[in-house]
Order: C-alpha cells, then structure tokens, then sequence
C-alpha cells in the first residue's frame, strides 16, 4: 500500500499522442496500473468480505428471527428441486396447506435460484451450507456496487480503498436479513447506474438502473419500494438541479437504449404480476394499522410502528459499537456502527465537499436519517406517493450506512486533497476525544474489546501525527503536505477497529447446538405425514424442532414456515401465522362459533376428525351434507350435528340433499406417492353408493384430481378442504395443483435467472471512469 495515493490530479487533456509512439505505450502502462490498483481494492475487499463470513460457515451457526424463515423458505425450495427437479407451488405443512407464492416472492432472490438450480446439479445436500453461499454471495454483489459506486463518484484511489474496505464490513444477516441486508444490498448498483446516467453516459444506464431495482426487489419486502422511491427522487432532484435532465438520451434510438427499455417494461410488468397475485385467496393475519384491501397503513403507525431509538442509544451504538444489535424495534433487527473514522470524516465532506454525486446521496442519506426519527418532516413525507404502504421508518439505520459510507470516503479524499498539517493534527485529537467518548457511552467496561479498539485508534493518531509533522519538516515550503501514509493509517485502523466489531458481534451471537444444525441442514425426501400431531416422529424433524425450540429461547421469533421445513403436519398452529387460506380461516372461525352449541368433548372430538388430529387426514365419507346456499354451510358448520360423520359441500347445480350418517369411514384408503405438489392415493370404497375421498389439506381452485386416470372436479369439503366422489370398488386417485395461469414461481426463477446473466455480463463489460 505504499503507493496507495494516485500520482496524477485529474485536468486537460494532453495532445493525442501518435501511434505507436513511447507515450502510447507509457500511458497504456500507467492505465493498467491504474486499473489493477482499483482492482486490488475489489480483490482485497472481497478477501476481507469472506474472512468477516468463515465464522458464520461453523458447524455451530444457523441463522435466527426472519432470516432463519428466510432460510426455511430456501431449505424448502431446495429440497424440491432437489429430488424432483421442480419449483414447488404448494405447501403442503404450513398451517393447513397453502401456495408458497408470497413466501418464495419475498425470501428468494436472482441469486438463490441460481444456486439452487447449481446446488442440484452438483448434488450438494447440505442446504444450510449452500443457503450461507448464496448469501456470500449476495454480500459479494453489494461489494461490487459499493466498488463501482466510488470509481464512480471519488477521484482518489486512496478513498476507493476505504470505501470498500469499510463496505466488507456491512452485511450482516444473523438475525434479519431483511432490515440489516437485503433492504440495500443492490442499492450501491443502482446508485451507480444513475450516476452513469445523470452524468451523459446514455439512457440506457436508467433503465438498467431500473432493472436492478426490479431484481432488489425479489427476494425482499414488497414494502420497500416506497423507500426506494423516495431515495431514487431525492437523487433525481439534486442531479436535475445540478446539470440539468438528460432526456436525449432517454429518447435515443439506439437499440442498446431499447433493448435496456424493453426488458426494464417486462420485468417490471412481471413483478407487478406476481406482487399482485402472491396473496390470492388468502387472509393476513396479525395486520394492526394496515387497510385490509388497500395495505396502506394510517399516519399514527407509520410514526410509532418500528420504534425509535433515544439519542442515548444512537450515540452508544453509534460511537461504542455496543450493544451490537439495537432494540427499539422488537427484536435485534440492525446494527449501526461504521467506525470511529467515518464520524470525524463525514463532517469533513460536509463542510467541504459540493459535488452532484456527493449531494444527490448524501443529501439522501441525510433525509432518511430525519425521517427516521419520527417528527415533523416524517408527517410530511407520509403523503409521499406509495409511502403510506411503509410503516418501519424506524428501521431505516441499516440502509442509512451506505449513504455515510460514501460521505466518509469524500470526506477522506477532502482532507487529502485539501489538509494542511494543522487540520490534521486537529482532527487526530478529535479522534482521541471520541474514542475517549466511546469508553464513557459504553455500557459495559469494555464491551466488544472496547479497549482495544481505543487503543487501536490512540496508535493510529499518533502515527498521523508523527507523518505529518514529518512531511511538514521534510516539505517546508509545500502549499499543502504530501501526507504520505495518512491514507494508509486511516485504512488500516479502520479495518482493525471494524474486524473487532465484527468479533463482538460473533460474540453476541448465540451458539446452536451443532448436532442438530447437522442434521437439521442436510436434505431428505418429503415425506407424507398421515396424521396430524404436536411434534414430528423423523430424526431431521426432531432435530429441526430442537432448533425451533432453541431459536424461542433466545427471543426468535418462529413463524408457520417452519413447518415444511421440519415437515410434519401440525394439530394446532404453534408458530407465528401472518398469513392463512382464507377457506381455512372460515372453517376456523366456524368451529369457534360451533364450541357455543357443543360442549367441548364433542368439538374436540369432530375437529380431531375433520383436520385428521390423531386420525386419518384422508378418509372415505358416505355421509353428505350438501348446503343449498353459501349461508347455509357457514350454519351448518356452525350448528349442524354430527359434521365429523358426513361432508359438508358447497351448493352445486347436479348435487340434490342428501342427509346420511355414518361412522365417517366408508372404506379404506391410503397414501402411495407424495410430494409437495402432488399426492397419489389407492382407495377402497365399500359403501354401494359411493363415497367421498376427503383429504384434509386445503382447497384451491388449482388442485386438480384425478380418478383413474380421468378427470374429476375437486369440491371444497367443509368449505376449507379437498374433495373427490368415488364410485364403489378399487380406484387410484391422484391430486395435483397446477396453475392455470402462468406459474408465479417459474415466472420468478426465469426472471432471477436472466438478471443474474444480466449483472455478469453487463459487470465484465464495465468500463471503470472517475469523474475529472
């Protein structure tokens, strides 16, 4: 690192030398140099980047909270795959069954399905280990927009450097991959497309912008996209005011300009499609403040829903680095701390810097930094187009962090450019001072090697110190020192203070018990669960339970995706339920009422039969019960005796009355093939007149049946369940859901993939400038 400071300052262009000439040939050299330089930073920040990730690769390690169902969601997926070779549409474990559109739309990104798809290939089967690949990876396309960002943006190769050294640093998903990654994993990329086209480079630049932002967004929250607007606006404005809108280059008719244009439509018409499709026919549960039909939420929780961090805590977690996790939401959801340096650089750039670049994103950063407190500008930007769909404004710091980032690197190439020895000594005291300020704000007497990192600052203000005044004897007569090492020192003492960050946060992590992460993160084969019960009877759904368990005790939240990855059918939902059929919901909220007219023995024992509690979830039924109108079911659910001996179905055109009784088991039938989309039956009915086959997994208006090879309709049984009639004898029957538009997951997966294609080529023909 010794020549880390470029040579040359940025001014006219010199006269064109002549072919083959020793200029030509001095120039090449001095650009390839160049290159390799800036190359080196990517190269050394992405080394830095898997080291801050070898301790997550540990045996012991398995994400918590919403990346642990992010993760489910993966090993779920996966697994299909897997063993046979398709995306799967349903869920069949999670509560009563339902589609898996919502949670594969929000928890896979481009980058999942790729190594998915490469996962199965290569017959990998350790999930868990594939998932952590694929979120290294994701971390790696973060480094690079941060690296394309500052070449982008910063003159000095020097704070390239340190933007992405500090950048390595960042990503973190042990507990929210959500809120503490995935909400600006891409948005360094996109950041850097706009400035490509804000600054004359073509129009095609804003619709690859627009592209990325499609792709930020699967695999994340639908919700996000209002930040997003919000950020790209701001953006915009400043840009605008600075040089004025290139809207010839958006008009242009090359067809690189097209080209970019029309994928950007089609992507965009295909995400739109699938947002607004992911939750058909099903019901949100738990939504307080949000419009049930228009999910925007009301002024009251878009201030208060996420919590909002007192000054206290921001300055100790901002300065201290401790507690590494903030609490103000309900749960570790994001960590803030950047670094002592950054908060003595970021004042630099601020005083000193006016550039477009450093304005449009700094400005943003600053602006989201307000509305995240919660007062006044935060009721304004309330009524910002599609922002009253965002209620987490309190959980804005993680994204935040990029925009201080780059603040801090101009803030570094400032002071390089501008400092005299003076300011330099001015601002190693302040560095005492505040990492003196960071022992007091502490709470502990040296939380995550506290000291040392103090010490580690007090070390590099002394040699930044000593090289200047240095320079200053050795250049007496210079306008400004050379200060040659001040860079160097910079760097690495903010490598050293955030790798002891990075061990605190390892620290805090709790550790889970390897055997079962083992077990629990291989691939198996889907298995039927015949009856519903309280806990799983394999050695992986034990092992995967022991996990659940070990999750909740430390303050995780398990959600309801968990049970297709521990794969049992569950009695009555013990995990958190944000999402539900709405059939299902009914027939729930119908056996509520019911306990008002039964006592609870004869409910207990009806719901046991009807879902398959400890009993058969499919099962022959000569009984039926057929409703004359849609009220007529909803009481006869809610009142109507014996309803575990007969099936209640919904009116029909061909079906009469037909009141009969039974046991509830007209033959026998059993289970001969499953997996997540379909399930083969082999059934005996011994009743004359037939029977019903009910399988006591949710109803869709895409499951298809078939009976003997012939189709046959598939009737909503209690209203919340499968169904199919049989005439007397043996038959093979067969249930399968299949879409009867297009496929959301096979939609989304061809779409990750052609981004993921996309990113690399457009990323190996980028040509890397800085602006003069």
């Amino acid at each position: 690192m010794a020549r880390l400071l470029p040579g040359r300052q940025a001014g006219g262009h010199p006269p064109k030398p002549s072919p083959g000439s020793a200029a030509v040939r001095t120039l090449s050299l001095v650009g390839l140099y160049d290159t390799l330089q800036l190359s080196g930073a990517l190269a050394a920040s992405l080394v830095l980047l898997v080291a801050c990730n070898l301790w997550r690769f540990s045996s012991s390690f398995i994400p918590l909270h919403d990346s642990l169902q992010i993760y489910q969601i993966f090993h779920f997926v996966y697994r299909n795959v897997f063993y046979s070779g398709t995306l799967p549409e349903w869920m069949p474990y999670n509560v009563y069954g339902m589609p898996i559109d919502f949670y594969r739309l929000v928890s896979l990104t481009p980058l999942d399905y790729v190594t998915i798809y490469i996962g199965a290939m290569l017959r990998i089967h350790d999930a868990l280990m594939l998932f952590k690949v694929a979120m290294l990876l994701e971390e790696s396309v973060f480094l690079v927009g941060m690296y394309l960002l500052g070449c982008a943006l910063l003159r000095r190769k020097a704070a390239i450097w340190f933007l992405c050294m500090s950048a390595a640093f960042i990503p973190d998903y042990t507990y929210q991959a959500w809120w503490n990654f995935r909400i600006y994993y891409l948005v360094p990329l996109i950041l850097y497309y706009l400035v490509c086209f804000f600054e004359g480079r073509g129009g095609q630049f804003l619709w690859i912008a627009g592209i990325v932002t499609v792709a930020s967004m699967i695999g994340n929250l639908p919700y996000f996209a209002p930040i997003y607007l919000f950020v790209f606006f701001v953006v915009f404005v400043v840009y605008v005011m600075r040089n004025g809108f290139p809207w010839r280059s958006m008009i242009n008719r090359a067809p690189v300009n097209l080209v970019a244009l029309a994928i950007f439509i089609v992507f965009a018409i295909g995400y739109l499609y699938t947002v607004s499709h992911c939750l058909d026919e099903m019901v949100q549960l738990g939504v307080v403040g949000r419009d049930p039909v228009s999910h925007r939420v009301t002024l009251g929780q878009f201030l208060t829903y996420a919590g909002h961090p007192s000054l206290a805590q921001m300055v100790q977690m901002g300065i201290a680095g401790s507690p590494v996790y903030g609490r103000w939401t309900s749960h570790y959801d994001q960590s803030v701390y950047i670094g002592l340096i950054p908060v003595l650089l970021i004042p630099c750039s601020a005083a000193t810097v006016r550039r477009a670049g450093y304005l449009a994103i700094g400005g943003a950063g600053a602006l989201l930094l307000w509305l995240s407190v919660g007062g006044i500008f935060s009721r304004m930007v309330y009524f910002f187009p599609t922002m009253s769909l965002f209620r987490h404004i309190g959980a804005l710091y993680p994204l935040i962090k990029v925009p201080l980032l780059v603040a801090a690197a101009y803030g570094l190439e400032a002071v390089l450019e501008r400092g005299r020895s003076r300011h330099v000594v001015i601002g190693a005291v302040l560095l005492l001072v505040v990492a003196d300020l960071a022992t007091l704000v502490s709470d502990s007497p040296a939380p995550g090697f506290l000291g040392v990192r103090v010490g580690v600052y007090v070390a590099a203000a002394f040699v930044v110190v000593g090289l200047s005044l240095y320079q200053s004897r050795k250049y007496p007569g210079a306008e400004r020192p050379r200060l040659v090492g001040l860079a160097q020192a910079v760097i690495i003492a903010q490598v050293i203070d955030m790798t002891l960050f990075t061990v605190s946060l390892c620290a805090a992590c709790p550790t889970a018990p390897a055997a079962a992460v083992s077990i629990a993160g291989r691939v198996e084969p889907i298995s039927y669960a015949d009856q519903r019960t309280l806990s799983p009877a394999s050695a992986p759904g034990r092992a995967r339970e022991e996990i659940m368990n070990w999750a909740r005790a430390h303050a995780s939240e398990v959600y309801q995706t968990a049970y297709d990855w521990i794969g049992f059918a569950p009695a009555r939902p013990a995990y958190f339920v944000p999402i539900i059929p709405e059939r299902v919901q009914a027939f729930l909220n119908a056996m509520e009422q019911r306990s008002q007219s039964f006592d609870p023995a004869t409910l207990q024992r009806e719901y046991a039969r009807i879902v398959g509690y400890r009993a058969p979830r499919v099962r022959l039924v000569e009984g039926t019960d057929f409703a004359t109108a849609g009220d007529q079911m909803k009481w006869a659910l809610e009142h109507a005796p014996a309803i575990d001996q007969k099936v209640v179905l919904p009116p029909s055109l061909t079906d009469g009355p037909r009141f009969l009784t039974g046991d509830g088991y007209a033959g026998d039938v059993q289970a001969d093939q499953f997996s997540a989309d379909s399930i083969e039956f082999g059934a005996n009915v011994a009743d004359p007149t037939g029977a019903w086959l009910v399988y006591a997994d949710a109803y869709h208006a895409d499951w298809r049946a078939q009976v003997d090879g012939a189709e046959t309709e598939v009737r909503p049984a209690y209203g919340a369940f499968k169904a199919v009639h049989l005439p007397p004898g043996s038959h093979e029957v067969q249930f399968n859901f299949r879409r009867g538009r297009i496929t959301i997951g096979g939609l989304t997966a061809l779409m990750s993939i052609a981004l993921t294609l996309a990113f690399v080529f457009q990323v190996s023909r980028l040509e890397v400038r800085r602006p003069p």
